[in-house]
């Protein structure tokens, strides 16, 4: 029935977002098999709902298919130019797209931004890890959830959730932290951005963002070479040049 058809559907969001959730925070690791019948019922559920929710997944990129089995995909260091080309056609835009509203809330982040900024250029932070209350990692949250809430697009809103959750499992799983003083300079580039949003400016929006994610690139591929010295920099094409395809990898 439509009824039961519904209730089937929500079943399936409800079970998409659980094994999204346990991947993302590494529950589920990379290379862990992704059972039908095993995770049915560990979330309580029937497996048709699964089975819909490990398809979506597979599209989404986050898990894989391997012979007849679904696993949790492993995201590498290869994947990190992509996944920055991609970030800037859409979060470039989305900022745009926000700054037409210019809501107030960006207001209110561009000024906590700047009180990080604040703290972390007088805070003795020697030996202290980038993040150590986890507190930046919030405010990044709120940032993304405005962009979320104020530019005006479920399509886009979609594209953003999956490609945030895709580069925070490479932050986790591939990269090392880039130390205080990159969360320093990516506090004062959040900053410009809620600014320009906040001003109304689209244009200016969506370049700020742009210099960020090629800056926070740029990191986050010196940091990985630090410990993978047989991953040369310049066979990683640059953000905002087009991809190498598949076989030239």
């Amino acid at each position: 029935t439509a009824g039961k058809g519904q209730w089937t559907v929500k079943q399936s969001d409800f079970a998409h977002r659980e094994i999204l959730r346990q991947i993302t925070e590494l529950e589920l690791a990379p290379g862990t098999p992704l059972r039908e019948v095993a995770v049915a019922e560990s979330l309580g559920l029937s497996r048709t709902p699964v089975r819909e929710a490990l398809q979506r997944l597979v599209r989404e990129g986050v898990a894989t298919v391997v012979g007849r089995s679904v696993v949790v995909s492993r995201p590498t260091i290869r994947d990190l130019p992509e996944v920055y080309q991609a970030r800037e056609a859409i979060e470039g835009y989305a900022t745009a797209l926000c700054a037409a509203h210019s809501p107030d809330i960006f207001k209110d982040l561009a000024e906590r931004f700047a009180m990080f900024e604040t703290l972390a250029r007088d805070t003795d932070l020697s030996g202290k890890s980038s993040d150590p209350d986890g507190e930046y990692a919030l405010l990044l949250s709120d940032l993304d959830q405005a962009i979320i809430d104020n530019c005006g697009n479920s399509r886009l809103t979609t594209l953003l959730s999956n490609i945030w959750t895709e580069a925070r499992r490479i932050r986790l799983i591939v990269l090392t932290g880039g130390g205080f003083d990159r969360v320093r300079e990516s506090a004062t580039e959040h900053r410009e951005i809620c600014q320009a949003v906040a001003g109304g400016n689209g244009q200016l929006a969506s370049q700020k963002t742009i210099e960020h994610l090629r800056a926070s690139y740029t990191s986050a591929i010196k940091s990985v070479l630090l410990r993978q010295s047989d991953i040369p920099f310049m066979n990683l094409p640059l953000v905002g040049s087009p991809a190498k395809s598949a076989d030239q990898r």
